[in-house]
């Protein structure tokens, strides 16, 4: 029998190494194919007349799977799975993961964005131009805060929202556009966004609050939009507006446990003074 080279040598040394952790991890239909493969490489090298490889010094998996613990026993090597990207959601597969009450996690009180895209692709508040998002049916998941209406006062802890509705977006002039923000100018009906907020006041259950750099309060962003934590829809009324038409208007207060209103995230905010002396403790405001 012709004396086997030290590579040949080494490479069977290397085989009966995975065969044995193979063994260990129970993939014992693993080595054939291991074989099968060493020895195809082998004669696609003889066939060539290359020149062999030198032995390899060592073999991090035999030595892994030679490891001894302190009682002398073999320990399996446990090996670290491949972390797969995770598929993009659809629109309506992130549509129903939004349409949650309380908290996204990965979106702690404090987050910033520079537009309202980066909330709706993070499932804090769905829309990019509507200011209520959730249903009748359920109730409101989320608003934002933006200063859109005339009838919205803010102080941080707790605020007045003006309903949606009753305003012309569809044209101004002339030239028909669809538009953002315009005047009032008719009266706001029940439905929709107002009918999800009277379903909250209702219910009492969360809603994720987000302030834009429009808002009337001095802590809301310079710049941008910012996630405030989740309020209560404590009360409602309807009344004639400062435009003269009739509104429905939503109180909300901020809930007790969450971390405090962050007015120095992203660009910080107009206000130059320590924010507990002007916010108050949100628990007092029950």
């Amino acid at each position: 029998m012709e004396e086997l080279t030290p590579f040949e040598k080494q490479r069977e040394e290397n085989i009966k190494a995975n065969k044995k952790l193979l063994e260990e991890l129970g993939l014992p239909e693993k080595e054939a194919l291991i074989r099968r493969k060493a020895e195809q490489g082998d004669r696609k090298r003889r066939r060539s007349g290359s020149p062999q490889m030198p032995a390899r010094k060592s073999c991090r998996l035999a030595e892994q799977a030679a490891k001894k613990n302190k009682d002398g026993q073999s320990r399996s090597v446990s090996l670290e799975p491949v972390k797969e990207e995770s598929p993009r959601l659809s629109s309506e597969q992130q549509l129903k993961a939004a349409k949650v009450f309380g908290e996204i996690p990965g979106v702690p009180v404090g987050t910033w964005g520079k537009g309202r895209q980066h909330f709706h692709d993070n499932l804090v508040h769905r829309g990019l131009v509507q200011g209520i998002f959730g249903n009748p049916e359920e109730g409101a998941f989320s608003v934002a805060v933006s200063g859109g209406y005339d009838d919205n006062e803010d102080s941080g802890h707790a605020f007045v929202y003006c309903g949606e509705g009753g305003r012309d977006l569809n044209h101004q002039g002339k030239k028909k556009r669809s538009l953002r923000t315009a005047p009032q100018s008719s009266t706001q009906i029940l439905s929709k966004g107002n009918a999800a907020l009277e379903k909250s006041v209702e219910t009492g259950k969360p809603v994720r609050v987000i302030r834009g750099y429009k808002g009337k309060w001095a802590g809301a962003p310079l710049e941008g939009y910012r996630y405030d934590g989740l309020y209560k829809v404590k009360s409602s009324w309807e009344e004639e507006g400062k435009a003269g038409f009739g509104v429905y208007r939503y109180e909300f207060i901020r809930l007790p446990g969450q971390l405090p209103i962050d007015i120095n995230a992203g660009p910080g905010s107009r206000l130059s003074i320590d924010p507990t002396n002007l916010l108050g403790s949100p628990e007092s405001s029950q």
